[in-house]
């Protein structure tokens, strides 16, 4: 499994090992597809570019070089001033990363808020700033069906009851065609699960999508979803399927659901409801025949309350609920998940985890759960002296773990939230896009919290630097 980037695919566990199967997740797109499918990958790599001139949309071809600069002969023109005639190349590599190079410009190329010498590879979900244009990389990760084989990737460990009392509920519910919402913290393997259902269902040898719902440009959400037509927009220069449709006949999680707009939520519920996709810039209603599935770390029905969710859609995704247990709930698979990432992530050392290690881990809250778990056994693996580690190896377990593990906020707890997006803003030197993208959640979570704890600044006056926002 992938520890950074926005998109990391996880293989479902086989229905065989319904108690001894695996599950860490990351945020993003991903897509199984079925084993030797004839049908042609539904979606491409793409760069989005968001300039003040507009929003343009570039697919990326394997192997082929993407120029950015100032010059018209660019294959992204960027003309602002201090941008160089040709500032950075970006080059795909076909599978999960992209390579950005930077040609010795002025003003420099940023990748997440840092500047970068020379070249450096990327994921998906990275930006890309030059001057005060931003570059988008999404890049989905498609991968076989896993029915059937063992996943490398992630694991789903489950021996405590309160994590198999869950699996048992997904494997009862996943023979059946019914919409299910996933809920749980951040990091505590809502994804696995979904993929766990789509294992088990008549649907198994179609496609698994998994979608970030707040992960989606907003601006970009319908078209993501539903598709576009050759002209919709500028940059739409030809046909796109959306999710909806590459998922036919397979499952679509749409993860994250609570972050979605409710103009966004309305259109969702058509579809739901009526079963059909129009395209944006299209007039045909297009069938899709696909399972939908849910998940999210927030309390939907009290936002139903708040009327931030509408609850005629709240009603037709909680069909059935799943809860997953937070990490610290389940101490028991605290000790089994963690022999196994020090297995995978060193497999050809023979590192053990010491008794007074174990003690630690199991102590823990572990507000970031199975991702944070997995988070600290690498760093400590990279930074061990000897083969066994000691308590002494995770002496910085709950520093600024909010911060660090990606999306580790412990929600429910007001203080440590508000902390950690106050840190979060003076790292990011108060730049939204990065301070949601450091603490793991969507900038529209963030621009809620920050009003919820009066952080929010007043917005700038017309004529006031805004290359932060």
């Amino acid at each position: 499994m992938a520890s950074g980037g926005c998109a990391a695919g996880t293989q479902i566990a086989p229905s065989s090992r319904a108690r001894t199967g695996l599950a860490v997740s990351q945020e993003g797109t991903t897509f199984d597809l079925p084993p030797q499918s004839s049908r042609p990958r539904p979606l491409r790599a793409t760069v989005t570019l968001v300039a003040p001139a507009g929003t343009h949309i570039i697919e990326l071809t394997p192997g082929e070089e993407i120029s950015v600069g100032r010059s018209s002969s660019c294959s992204i023109p960027i003309r602002e001033r201090g941008v160089s005639r040709l500032q950075a190349t970006l080059r795909y590599d076909g599978r999960r990363a992209v390579t950005v190079t930077d040609h010795g410009s002025r003003n420099g190329t940023f990748v997440d808020g840092r500047r970068i010498d020379g070249s450096q590879r990327v994921g998906s979900g990275s930006e890309i700033r030059v001057g005060d244009s931003r570059l988008l990389l999404a890049i989905p990760s498609v991968r076989p069906n896993a029915k059937g084989k063992d996943s490398d990737d992630d694991t789903l460990i489950a021996g405590d009851p309160a994590m198999m009392r869950a699996l048992e509920l997904a494997d009862r519910a996943g023979g059946s065609d019914m919409t299910i919402l996933i809920v749980g913290e951040t990091g505590v393997g809502k994804e696995v699960i979904a993929r766990r259902i789509h294992g088990l269902s008549g649907r198994a040898s179609g496609p698994f999508v998994a979608v970030n719902c707040g992960a989606i440009v907003e601006s970009l959400a319908e078209s993501t979803l539903f598709g576009h037509e050759k002209g919709a927009f500028t940059g739409a220069q030809s046909r796109a399927v959306g999710l909806f449709e590459a998922a036919g006949r397979g499952t679509l999680l749409l993860d994250e659901v609570g972050e979605l707009s409710l103009a966004m939520q309305s259109r969702l519920l058509r579809v739901l409801e009526e079963r059909v996709v129009k395209r944006v810039g299209g007039t045909e209603d297009i069938p899709v025949d696909v399972r939908v599935l849910g998940a999210t770390h927030r309390d939907l029905g009290q936002m139903v309350e708040k009327g931030s969710f509408r609850q005629d859609l709240f009603y037709r995704l909680n069909a059935l609920s799943i809860p997953i247990p937070p990490l610290r709930e389940r101490p028991d698979d605290i000790a089994l998940l963690a022999e196994h990432f020090v297995t995978e992530l060193a497999p050809d050392a023979r590192v053990r985890l010491g008794t007074d290690a174990i003690e630690v881990l199991r102590n823990y809250k572990w507000p970031g759960n199975v991702r944070e778990l997995r988070n600290a056994l690498g760093r400590s693996l990279a930074l061990r002296q000897s083969d066994v580690l000691t308590a002494s190896s995770f002496a910085d377990l709950g520093k600024g773990n909010a911060i660090a593990y990606g999306g580790a906020l412990k929600h429910r707890v007001t203080d440590t939230e508000r902390q950690a997006i106050v840190e979060a803003m003076r790292l990011c030197n108060d730049n939204q896009t990065r301070v949601a993208k450091r603490l793991g959640i969507s900038r529209r979570a963030l621009i809620h919290r920050l009003e919820k704890y009066a952080l929010k600044k007043p917005a700038r006056k017309r004529g006031q630097d805004n290359s932060h926002d």
